[in-house]
C-alpha cells in the first residue's frame, strides 16, 4: 500500500468483452492515445477507487496498474487468455465489476 492517494475511475468497454479502462483522476478521456476510445467503444462507468487504500485487484496486478497510472495516466485491463472462463462467459473473480 502506498502512502498517498492514487484515485482512479474504472470503465468497462462496450466493444471489447472483459476490457476495463483504469483512468487516473487527473487524466481526461481526450488525453488517451488516438484510436483507443474507438476500439473500446462506449465506456460504462463501473466505479471510482483509491488504489492507495487497496492491496489487490480482482483481475490485474495492482503494482503494475499503479505504475501505469503514474506513467501514462491510464491502464487497460484485458482478459487473461490463460484464465478459464465459466460456462456463462465471464472470467472468475470479475463478478463485482460487471
Amino acid at each position: 500500500m502506498t502512502g498517498r492517494e492514487q484515485k482512479c475511475t474504472i470503465f468497462k468497454a462496450s466493444r471489447k468483452q472483459d476490457h476495463y479502462l483504469y483512468l487516473a483522476t487527473e487524466t481526461e478521456l481526450e488525453d488517451l492515445p488516438g484510436g483507443l476510445l474507438e476500439l473500446l467503444g462506449e465506456l460504462q462507468l463501473i466505479m471510482k477507487i483509491d488504489l492507495a487504500a487497496r492491496n489487490d485487484l480482482a483481475g490485474a496486478d495492482i503494482e503494475h496498474v499503479r505504475e501505469q497510472l503514474s506513467e501514462c495516466g491510464y491502464y487497460l485491463q484485458m482478459p487473461d487468455i490463460s484464465r478459464p472462463r465459466d460456462i456463462m462467459g465471464s472470467t472468475p473473480g470479475m463478478e463485482g465489476l460487471q
